[in-house]
């Protein structure tokens, strides 16, 4: 785990003066699954007015939980320290030497789905301190989170490097670009995601597993090579369902 400088100050704690931007944070972070739908209906006056007990990463369940374990004053204490709005130098380092990691999204009916994305190593590009793309490959068809990004934008990703234990948690607001002009640096990438982060950090990494990397993926699209179909699309129930070929008229 790695803390922040102590002369660093995190900049979600100095307190907007009309309370807008802080409010938006909270419409994005907390969005509510009430009586089946999806909403983001809120006491405007009492989140404003609560201001000082609240937290970006931490809502009324996780408070509860740590009242009950005694762990609300070390969890302060870590969203002081280590919980920042930009990646820094060594984060950003960090996300272009993986070649993997996890991303959580959610439905507009509060409905959770996480999924693996494998590439090259940096196939994670960091375009700035506060955003980061990567690229849409041929999947399945279903389009769980892209599809979920396009709804409710909210995604969780966790970047983990087994070999040397360590793991990043990137928070932030994504959306799907048909058009990029990053996809041209991508083979066969179907879209592009952006993510505007909104919080990141690093945090303990003593339940991870030491392992090493045997090979990679031989499916990873490569130019100048032509990519294998995997096996469960060649199966006689699967193939007359597989969409056509954009060169097929």
């Amino acid at each position: 785990m790695k803390f922040k400088q102590g002369s660093e100050k995190n900049s979600k704690f100095s307190k907007p003066n009309t309370g807008q931007e802080y409010f938006w944070c909270l419409e994005r972070a907390k969005s509510v699954f009430q009586g089946g739908k999806y909403c983001k209906e809120y006491d405007r006056e009492k989140l404003l007015n609560d201001y000082s007990q609240m937290s970006l990463i931490y809502h009324s369940a996780n408070r509860n939980l740590q009242k009950q374990f005694d762990s609300e004053k070390l969890a302060d204490r870590l969203e002081e320290l280590i919980v920042v709005e930009k990646l820094s130098d060594e984060s950003q380092r960090f996300i272009e030497q993986q070649n993997m990691f996890f991303i959580a999204t959610i439905n507009e009916m509060g409905q959770p789905t996480v999924s693996y994305k494998g590439g090259e190593q940096g196939f994670v590009k960091v375009l700035n301190e506060k955003t980061i793309a990567f690229p849409g490959y041929d999947g399945n068809g279903m389009f769980l989170t892209a599809g979920n990004i396009l709804s409710t934008s909210e995604v969780g990703l966790l970047f983990i490097y087994f070999e040397h234990p360590k793991r990043l948690r990137v928070h932030g607001i994504a959306g799907i670009h048909l058009e990029d002009e990053l996809l041209s640096k991508y083979h066969e990438a179907q879209y592009m995601v952006r993510i505007e982060i909104t919080n990141v950090f690093d945090n303990c990494s003593r339940y991870i597993h030491k392992m090493h990397t045997l090979e990679t993926s031989p499916f990873i699209p490569k130019a100048g090579c032509e990519t294998p179909i995997p096996g469960w699309k060649e199966r006689d129930d699967i193939k007359d369902a597989l969409p056509l070929s954009k060169d097929v008229p």
